[in-house]
C-alpha cells in the first residue's frame, strides 16, 4: 500500500477521471476525502470503499466551502485537482461568457482549492499537489478549443507558481487525452 497513512483530497472526486483517482487512491490505503457537486455518484463512490473514503457534496467554485472544509482537516498530504470541462468553440465563435465560464473551472478552481489548503500541505513540509490537465496544452493548435486549450496555459504556469508555495516541492502535473499521456513533475526550486 504506497498511499498507507497518507490524506488526500481529490476535486470532482465522484465522476469522471476524479472518480477513478479517489478508488485507486483508497486501494492504496489513503484515506480520501472526494468532493463533488452530485451526492448520486458520491454516495456510490463512498460505497465502493467503505471507511477509506469519505465525501463532501461541493462545487469546484464555492471558495467559502472550501475554505470551511480546509478548516476542519487535521492532516493533508495530497491535493489531486481534476475539475474541468471542455468547451467547443473557436476565436471566432466564442462567447465572452463560455470563456468565463471555462476559466473559472479549469483555472481557478484549482487556485481556489489549492489557496485554501496551502497551508495543511505546507504544515509538515511533505505536501503534493496532482493537477489534471489535458495534453491540448502542448499541442500546437486543436480545433474548436479556443477557451479550453489556452486555459490550459494558464493552468501549467499555476502550477510553477504553487510549487514555489510549497517551498519548492511536487506539482505533478497529469495531461492526458485517448493517443497520448504525459506526466510532469514540477520540482525546479530545490
Amino acid at each position: 500500500m504506497r498511499l498507507g497513512g497518507k490524506v488526500a483530497l481529490i476535486t470532482s472526486g465522484a465522476s469522471g477521471v476524479g472518480y477513478f483517482v479517489s478508488v485507486a487512491f483508497a486501494r492504496e490505503g489513503c484515506s480520501v476525502i472526494a468532493i463533488d457537486k452530485d451526492p448520486g455518484l458520491l454516495h456510490k463512490l463512498k460505497a465502493e470503499s467503505p471507511g477509506l473514503i469519505s465525501t463532501v457534496t461541493m462545487g469546484c467554485m464555492d471558495s467559502d466551502g472550501m475554505v470551511e472544509l480546509a478548516s476542519q482537516i487535521d492532516r493533508l498530504d495530497i491535493l489531486v485537482n481534476t475539475c474541468s470541462i471542455m468547451s467547443e468553440n473557436t476565436a471566432m465563435d466564442c462567447p465572452e461568457s463560455t470563456w468565463d465560464h471555462v476559466f473559472d473551472v479549469n483555472v481557478k478552481s484549482m487556485f481556489l482549492t489549492s489557496q485554501a489548503v496551502l497551508p495543511l500541505l505546507t504544515k509538515d513540509g511533505a505536501g503534493s499537489i496532482i493537477n489534471f490537465s489535458s495534453v491540448a496544452s502542448s499541442l500546437s493548435g486543436v480545433p474548436s478549443r479556443c477557451a479550453y486549450a489556452c486555459l490550459l496555459y494558464t493552468s501549467d504556469a499555476a502550477d510553477e507558481e504553487d510549487s514555489v508555495d510549497l517551498g519548492g516541492r511536487r506539482i505533478i502535473k497529469k495531461k492526458k487525452n485517448k493517443e497520448y499521456e504525459e506526466y510532469i513533475e514540477v520540482n525546479r526550486h530545490n
